[in-house]
């Protein structure tokens, strides 16, 4: 039989134990949050971006068509060329190729044979496409990369993905041969 003592509540070891043990679970939770905090987020529209590319570009070997990216401030999209038309035609409507706007904090920067261009912004990215709308050549909105069903890509160009204030940041690179590679800050 046990003692009156024994059946009252735990020791002192027993409540040490347990307080060591949560303690070790709260900070792996927080170390875990803190690891997919803003800049896991920036890697995963980078992956996401890589991934898209890929895509694209053996849609466009795969279909014999010529693929365009453009890139905004605060997203981009896919366009397909249309040949009877002679035009550019937004794949907004695509599951997978359609407009892709970043969440809010993010930006992008895009360079082109190593030279920064100035992106518009991100209005023409979340206008509503007009079908009745009469098209000019001034208001035709152009791909600034092309995607060609040969397999190459014309111009090389880097995109960088940021958040403002903070340092981390990803860039895909497309090169001529149509590679596109994940580069971090360290690279």
């Amino acid at each position: 039989m046990k003692s009156r003592r024994q059946q009252q509540g735990f020791t002192l070891l027993e409540v040490l134990v347990v307080a060591v043990i949560a303690s070790i679970s709260v900070s792996l939770l927080m170390l875990n949050v803190s690891l997919k905090g803003p800049e896991e987020d920036i890697k995963k529209q980078a992956l996401r971006l890589q991934a898209l590319l890929n895509f694209a570009h053996e849609q466009a070997i795969i279909r014999a068509e010529e693929y365009g990216l453009r890139f905004y401030q605060r997203g981009y999209k896919f366009m397909i060329f249309d040949e009877e038309n002679k035009n550019w035609i937004d794949l907004a409507g695509e599951k997978h190729l359609g407009l892709h706007p970043l969440p809010e904090a993010m930006e992008l920067g895009l360079a082109i044979e190593e030279i920064d261009v100035e992106l518009d912004t991100d209005i023409e990215l979340e206008k509503p496409i007009d079908e009745n709308a009469v098209v000019t050549e001034e208001n035709k909105i152009k791909p600034q990369i092309f995607l060609m069903s040969s397999g190459e890509l014309s111009p090389h160009f880097s995109s960088r993905i940021r958040i403002p204030g903070i340092e981390t940041y990803y860039e895909v690179r497309g090169s001529i041969n149509g590679q596109y590679t994940l580069h971090t800050p360290d690279e």
